[in-house]
């Protein structure tokens, strides 16, 4: 699949195109000039068209280096817990504006059923599994910004997007030389990093490469020991993850570059999903020794016609394999699972009116293809395959109304088509055969007016949607279908800097009406007729002294079940995981030019983990602090952090195995960190 991909790649390279990437912020459509502010120096790219915060209607959090680049947070759940109406739990996509991430597909379904998750994660455009995004995502290293879109973004990404997406961007090559060397400890999970950073050019201005690795150990918390007659073959509580990169980039002229990246990783451990029997002793009730191995590689390409015309090209091949081997009292009663899945991606972008103010946009065409080979045996025996393409023709264009008031239409047209097939689910022989062949018309509209130079306020309405499909119900084994779900999504924007550029505000008010909403009940996926989400988000940054940084973010949200459709008495509950406030509070104190300490309070309130609102299982409102302090001399980052400060004991989720097993889901204790950074050159 690379290979092929690659040559592909190379055949498209000869024919010339042009990445628009390396525009300078001041070349940004509609900014008019140089960044003035926070809003509008701050570019976000993961929306098809590079932008400055304060061009962007849709609802962003960015989580940027300064956050990123120490070891207080290990994976891309912990760095954007604290983003408004983000709800990030251990072992499932993180949960956006009280939408269920995983969507249905979670547990068993998330492999029976399609594994049709409701927010896309993306690496550098590139779209990871459904699995990748709860399972070996561990190492941030040299990621420059996580860009979390809160809201439908199915217009850019098509599928598996209609509650947000996340985009992870990761460092390019450089001409000057960089290198950089990191150890990280923390003690929690006898948690060890060790991670190199070397960039530089081999031709001076026409080539350039960048390599990155990240190997990571750690001793779990999990406290699981082996059962007399029946000795482990793994160790309970230990994660070896590594991670390497590999980026060359090309620019052989000023108007064409091309960026080749190959990507590597594998974890082994407690992965993913670690409930526990109870909330204290960290006991697995099913201890898994799971198993990621991701390979990536991806060519990008462009070429620039003119000042205001360029190329875009991304081709990608992905193989990632996901599996486990789990322990039980008896070797008849463990499983060996995998599943193996290859996806290649094909995007061809065309740029117009770049460095215009008035009539600017793309168009572009779209291909993804995934390949998913589904094996389980032992005391779960089943199998199955998965084969779906998409194919959609999308765009964008922007309109100067007048010289404060800008429309802002889009599209995205999709056909795609998923055959799979389930036979085999132990004890009972199946036939499980869904073919869907869907088209779908996705658009999207926005129009924002500029009160003043420093104020934009925005209205904005999209489409989203996920996917049908079908499962087994693995207690009966009766095959079953479940059909597309869809939103209207609508909201109200503003964006604005004041005090002389000292306060930074940015708000979204947004209202969803979804229909046919995909829901589990029982052992089924159910669709809902309706249900409606609505809420705000906001977020400001504030200079109250030269050396003080405030940070508010403030997160509001209802839900409702409309019409439960064929599951009874939900009617009026709230959706699962949809908190009603969540609220963040930092402080950053730049004590001199060398020394910063920062402190962080994030409250979460109350949340149901069912549609049918169960009392029993209702999580209580909880608030974390953290606390981390950085001093940089030279080429020496010293880096410390608590996090849990209070060493707070919660209960976040609950998980149901089926009679007379549950799970709990609790918050990661305290736990002190340092990390010792080097840079070299």
């Amino acid at each position: 699949m690379k290979l092929k991909v690659l040559k592909i790649a190379l055949c498209l390279g000869l024919a010339s195109t042009a990445n628009a990437a390396d525009r300078t912020e001041s070349e940004q459509p509609g900014n008019g000039g140089e960044p003035t502010s926070y809003l509008d120096a701050l570019v976000v790219v993961g929306e098809k068209q590079d932008r400055s915060l304060k061009d962007t209607t849709s609802s962003v959090s960015v989580v940027g280096e300064e956050k990123l680049r120490t070891t207080q947070a290990v994976t891309v759940r912990d760095a954007i817990k604290d983003i408004p109406n983000v709800l990030a739990l251990d072992g499932v996509v993180p949960n956006i504006r009280g939408v269920e991430a995983n969507g249905a597909a979670g547990g068993f379904f998330g492999v029976a059923g399609g594994a049709n998750a409701r927010v896309s994660m993306l690496v550098d455009g590139v779209p990871d599994p459904f699995l990748a995004v709860f399972a070996g995502d561990a190492g941030l290293w040299d990621l420059e910004q996580i860009e979390v879109y809160r809201g439908p973004q199915s217009t850019n990404n098509g599928r598996n997007s209609i509650a947000g997406s996340i985009f992870l961007k990761t460092k390019d090559p450089t001409f000057d030389w960089e290198g950089k060397v990191r150890l990280g400890y923390r003690d929690q999970e006898e948690y060890f990093d060790k991670s190199l950073m070397l960039s530089g050019p081999i031709v001076d201005d026409i080539l350039a490469f960048r390599l990155t690795s990240q190997i990571l150990d750690a001793e779990t918390l999990v406290n699981n020991q082996a059962v007399a007659g029946n000795p482990s073959h793994y160790d309970f509580d230990e994660i070896n993850a590594d991670r390497h990169r590999f980026k060359l980039l090309w620019t052989p002229t000023a108007d064409f570059d091309a960026l080749l990246t190959y990507s590597t990783g594998e974890e082994q451990g407690p992965l993913g999903r670690r409930y526990y029997s109870n909330e204290t002793d960290y006991i697995l009730p099913f201890p898994q020794d799971q198993r990621v191995e991701n390979d990536s590689l991806s060519l990008k390409l462009g070429y620039a016609f003119s000042e205001d015309t360029s190329l875009d090209v991304l081709i990608a091949g992905k193989d990632y394999l996901y599996g486990y081997d789990s322990y039980a009292a008896t070797p008849a009663q463990e499983q060996q699972f995998f599943i193996q899945e290859d996806s290649a991606t094909v995007d061809a972008k065309l740029n117009f009116g770049q460095n215009k103010r008035h009539v600017y946009g793309h168009i572009g065409l779209a291909y993804f293809d995934r390949e998913q080979d589904i094996s389980s045996v032992g005391s779960f025996v089943y199998d199955g395959d998965d084969s779906s393409d998409s194919r959609a023709v999308y765009g964008e264009i922007n309109y100067a109304l007048t010289e404060q008031l800008t429309l802002t239409g889009g599209m995205r047209y999709q056909k795609e088509k998923q055959d799979r097939r389930f036979v085999n689910v132990s004890p009972f022989v199946v036939n499980l055969n869904v073919n869907t062949d869907e088209n779908m018309f996705l658009p999207s509209l926005a129009l924002q007016y500029d009160v003043t130079p420093d104020t934009r306020v925005g209205l904005s309405a999209k489409k989203g949607y996920n996917s049908a499909g079908g499962a087994v119900n693995p207690r009966v084994g009766v095959p079953f279908v479940y059909d597309k779900e869809t939103v209207n999504a609508y909201e109200f924007t503003v964006r604005s800097s004041f005090a002389d550029d000292a306060v930074s505000l940015r708000a979204n008010v947004f209202y969803n009406d979804y229909s046919d909403y995909q829901a589990s009940s029982g052992l089924a996926i159910i669709n809902v007729e309706e249900a409606t989400t609505y809420g705000a988000e906001v977020e400001a940054i504030a200079w109250v002294a030269e050396n003080l940084e405030l940070n508010l973010g403030l997160g509001l949200l209802r839900s409702k079940i409309e019409d439960g459709g064929a599951i009874p008495g939900v009617d009026g509950n709230d959706l699962s995981f949809a908190p009603e406030s969540t609220i963040t509070l930092g402080v950053t104190w730049f004590v001199n030019e060398k020394t910063d300490i920062s402190a962080n309070l994030r409250y979460t309130s109350s949340y149901f983990v069912d549609l049918q609102n169960t009392q029993a299982t209702e999580v209580d409102g909880y608030t974390t602090a953290n606390l981390n302090a950085n001093y940089e001399n030279g080429p020496w980052l010293i880096s410390g952090f608590i996090n849990n400060l209070t060493d707070e004991r919660h209960v976040v989720n609950h998980s149901f195995f089926g009679t007379p097993f549950a799970a709990v889901e609790v918050l990661e204790p305290r736990t002190l960190g340092a990390s010792v950074t080097y840079s070299f050159f």
